[in-house]
């Protein structure tokens, strides 16, 4: 081999390795972009639905500064996501399994790397794959529940068993509804034995007769409102979240929590990612953070809400209140129903928001 030949190869020897070195680099830094730490996480949460010894620990843990912003208002929280579509604001969103479902459709959220999220497999089989999201490509569940009936048995009769309570005339002023369009159709719709979702004309008009036929001073409140307001017994019926009995049964023994005979609803909260985040591996982190068995465990029992972590749900086995107001047994399952389970029609839609802003226009 001559001189030139020797050179030659040597060169193209030494192109390799730079271009091979180059290559290497190049995916370790993308490979460290992508999994380094953000030094703050924005999380969207319901409100009170999270408790700040749960962040605490995911700061002590991974030494992220989180930053809580909390909503009451499904419908707010949706405009205000959309809004911030293109930009930086929020890094993880807890929702409705409702509203998770309409904003899928409208592609606000990232897919989840799945890698990332290995506590995964702690979840109960019933809450994943649902229709809206098969595969959970984009969420995971955080806490679960129901809403039903808060009586207050000092005033009302022990025995009350049905949502027709809520149209008497004697209980009028008495009544509080949690100010959500679902929750208020809802066990209308259960009562009339219609879907727990309206789906066509004749529903909305059958809804919209049974209002005017009972002709009564809806009132609607919100999230603290309404607990302070059964509490106090300045009303002595109430449609809310089945994870509040407990305190408010603890700070008034009179009150109980049914799930009429006629059903109620079932829910999913879940956690997902919108759009514009320049934190998604952070955000991954905190949702296998609140998958963590332990950390699952102390967020049910904190809220009394139904876990869909089964290895949490096994550290609870002797939780006695988490028991009584968390768990919900088969008979009572069959009665409730998910309002995802349903495609309501836009048009319909339409028609029955037009209604709820016709009820709640001065309130």
């Amino acid at each position: 081999m001559n001189k030139k030949n020797k050179k030659l190869i040597l060169f193209l020897i030494i192109i390799v390795l730079v271009v091979c070195g180059v290559a290497v680099w190049l995916l370790l830094g993308l490979s460290k972009t992508e999994e380094t730490l953000a030094h703050e996480l924005d999380i969207y949460n319901w409100e009170h639905y999270i408790s700040q010894d749960i962040l605490d620990g995911f700061e002590k843990k991974y030494g992220v500064k989180v930053n809580l912003y909390e909503y009451y208002d499904a419908s707010e929280m949706h405009k205000k996501i959309k809004e911030n579509e293109t930009k930086k604001k929020f890094d993880l969103l807890i929702l409705s399994d409702a509203y998770l479902k309409k904003m899928l459709k409208e592609n606000l959220f990232l897919k989840l790397n799945k890698k990332n999220i290995p506590n995964r497999g702690n979840l109960d089989p019933q809450f994943l794959n649902k229709h809206y999201d098969l595969k959970n490509k984009y969420s995971f569940p955080y806490l679960s529940g129901t809403t039903g009936l808060f009586v207050n048995t000092k005033y009302v009769p022990k025995n009350t068993d049905s949502w027709d309570v809520l149209w008497k005339l004697d209980y009028e002023d008495k009544i509080g509804f949690f100010k959500t369009p679902e929750d208020f159709f809802g066990p209308i719709s259960k009562y009339i034995g219609s879907p727990i979702v309206p789906m066509t004309r004749r529903d909305i008009q059958t809804i919209e007769n049974f209002i005017n036929f009972h002709d009564m001073n809806w009132d609607f409140y919100g999230f603290v409102d309404i607990q302070e307001k059964i509490i106090s017994e300045d009303i002595w019926l109430a449609i809310f979240m089945s994870g509040h009995a407990h305190e408010i049964v603890e700070k008034n023994p009179g009150i109980k929590y049914i799930i009429p005979k006629e059903g109620g609803a079932i829910w999913a909260d879940n956690m997902v990612i919108p759009k514009g985040t320049k934190s998604k591996y952070t955000a991954e982190m905190f949702i296998n953070y609140i998958l963590d068995a332990g950390v699952g465990a102390k967020l049910a029992a904190k809220y009394n809400y139904m876990s869909p972590n089964l290895k949490s749900k096994r550290m609870l086995e002797q939780d006695s209140v988490y028991k009584e107001f968390a768990n919900i047994d088969k008979n009572t399952m069959k009665r409730l129903e998910y309002y995802s389970d349903y495609d309501q029609p836009e048009n319909i839609r339409k028609l029955q928001e037009d209604l709820w802003k016709d009820l709640t226009k001065d309130k």
